[in-house]
Order: C-alpha cells, then structure tokens, then sequence
C-alpha cells in the first residue's frame, strides 16, 4: 500500500475505468491496460516528473495499484491474477493490439470471479 500510496490523487479515475471496464466485460482481463488509457501517457509523464521518478517505476506502481483496488472492491478470493503458464511467476503480456501498446511494453491481467456472476453461466 505505501508504494502505491502517492498515487491517491488518481484512484478516482482508476475506480472509475474499472467500473466502467467491468460494466461491459465482466469476465474481462485487460483492466490494468483500461486503467493506463483513462490515464493516459501524459499524465504518467507529469507524475513521473513531479516524483523525480522513473515512468517505468510509475507505470509499475499503477499496475500494483489496480489488483488492490479489485480486490478492496471485489475481495481478495474475487480477484485472480492470470499467471503465463509456462512460468507461474510470470504474470505479464503484451498489449500488442491496444492503444498503449507503444508505451506500456507488459502488463498483468486480473480477472473477476464473482460467485453471483457464476452462478449466471
């Protein structure tokens, strides 16, 4: 929580993509990539700035920040981190078809399992 603890000013924003996100893709796995488009490039640009930080380290912070935010929503047992298979320590992809793409070069998908959601299925 203290890493991403600086980051207060933005969770607004951050809790808003996720809802919006998880509105119209509840099985959805790309919401860290729908957290740094509703920030954006240049906002991580002026954090980056104004922290004397590297935008590598801020763009890591934020995608800590997310499966925290999930799972202070959503609950811990809720919140599943997609790990690659071939590595269970590895939890990264490559958002080659996104917008972000060009600028955030990995990220870990989260997914939802919310029992009322599978019950539905």
């Amino acid at each position: 929580l203290n890493r991403t603890q600086y980051l207060n000013f933005i969770r607004d924003k951050v809790d808003a993509a996720i809802d919006a996100y998880f509105s119209k893709k509840p099985q959805g796995e790309d919401v860290t990539l729908i957290v740094f488009l509703a920030i954006g490039k240049d906002k991580l640009q002026k954090i980056s700035i104004s922290r004397n930080s590297n935008i590598d380290q801020i763009k890591s912070d934020i995608g800590l920040l997310v499966p925290q935010m999930l799972s202070r929503c959503y609950g811990d047992n809720n919140v599943k981190t997609e790990r690659v298979k071939t590595s269970p320590r590895k939890a990264w992809n490559r958002p080659n078809k996104m917008p972000v793409g060009q600028w955030v070069k990995s990220y870990t998908r989260h997914r939802l399992y919310i029992p009322s959601q599978l019950d539905s299925l």
